[in-house]
């Protein structure tokens, strides 16, 4: 969802899983988001005790939730957006190309809402410039190659995350999602690359131990 946002020429901000309702209701009023992404029924029910007091928002779309009726028009299951897309593909492939190749460096990428502070979020507004910077400066430091692979288990919520998910693409090394925290040992065992003495592996903390 992500990368798709920023191809777009949109702006992408992330809400974390944890923030409070109250929280939510103010980083989508404050950015004026107009389409919401929820992951489960959890978040689905955390934008219903709010959706009456975001009118910004105009479409709202689930990845995995029991709890979507048909009679509703939203949300939307990701299912028919994704069917969505494969028909606008057919009817023109160059969509997202073109879209891509129109973004500038100075245009606006993404806006993070910072957590632990006092008071209410504050957002912070990144360019692509700065989104390249970032990855420019850090992969001239870390030597990852294709032949590398990355589990993450920090939340997109957060920007060495989106750091992390980003330099898959620019670096090119193949990046893997961990179920969980409790998860996290048996994940590593399970992503490690057949046949090789380390396993090619790089994970959230040997990724900052670089530094």
């Amino acid at each position: 969802t992500d990368l798709a946002v920023l191809g777009l020429g949109a702006i992408t901000v992330p809400v974390y899983p944890n923030n409070t309702n109250e929280d939510l209701h103010y980083i989508l009023n404050d950015s004026e988001a107009k389409v919401l992404v929820v992951e489960n029924d959890s978040h689905l029910g955390k934008w219903k005790s709010v959706a009456k007091n975001c009118s910004s928002v105009k479409h709202v779309f689930a990845f995995n939730t029991k709890n979507l009726s048909p009679a509703e028009a939203e949300p939307q299951n990701w299912l028919e957006l994704l069917r969505f897309g494969r028909g606008q593909l057919k009817s023109d492939h160059l969509t997202f190309l073109n879209s891509a190749k129109k973004i500038e460096r100075t245009d606006s990428a993404t806006i993070l809402y910072t957590s632990g502070t006092t008071g209410q979020p504050k957002g912070v507004l990144l360019t692509h410039a700065q989104v390249m910077s970032e990855l420019e400066d850090v992969f001239s430091i870390i030597p990852v190659t294709t032949e590398d692979m990355a589990l993450t288990f920090l939340p997109f919520s957060h920007v060495f995350g989106r750091v992390e998910l980003w330099g898959s693409v620019y670096a090119g090394y193949t990046l893997c999602f961990a179920e969980s925290i409790e998860q996290l040992r048996n994940n590593l065992q399970e992503v490690r690359i057949p046949g090789t003495p380390h396993a090619g592996l790089l994970t959230t903390t040997s990724f900052l131990n670089r530094f």
